[in-house]
């Protein structure tokens, strides 16, 4: 608590969310200001979070939606590209290990595997 004097002396807050494990958010544009140092598996940068939907692992949130063009350098290097795009007619993943493409498509006509 501050004294009612100190009211225009500006107060800081800092607020640590905890997600249970498995737990789907979204980070809305709105809180763009207040993200600070968020820990994510793949290294996004604070700036780049809002506007995506990450899911609580044991290692930290994992983006769900994000374009592999987000992670940092060193991240990239280190994992297979991997595009994941969930839309309203339908889901569409693209993975390159370094040598091959693959494609899966799932939409009202079923799966498609390339």
């Amino acid at each position: 608590m501050s004294d009612f004097k100190n009211k225009f002396k500006e107060q800081l807050a800092e607020i640590t969310l905890y997600l249970p494990l498995n737990t789907v958010i979204y980070i809305d544009n709105s809180t763009r200001t207040f993200l600070n140092n968020v820990s994510n598996i793949q290294n996004i940068r604070d700036h780049d979070m809002p506007k995506h939907y990450y899911r609580m692992t044991e290692n930290g949130l994992e983006c769900l939606d994000c374009d592999v063009d987000l992670f940092s350098e060193t991240n990239k290097n280190n994992r297979e590209h991997f595009n994941l795009n969930i839309a309203k007619n339908g889901v569409k993943i693209k993975v390159n290990d370094g040598n091959n493409d693959a494609e899966v498509n799932i939409d009202k006509n079923g799966i498609i595997i390339k």
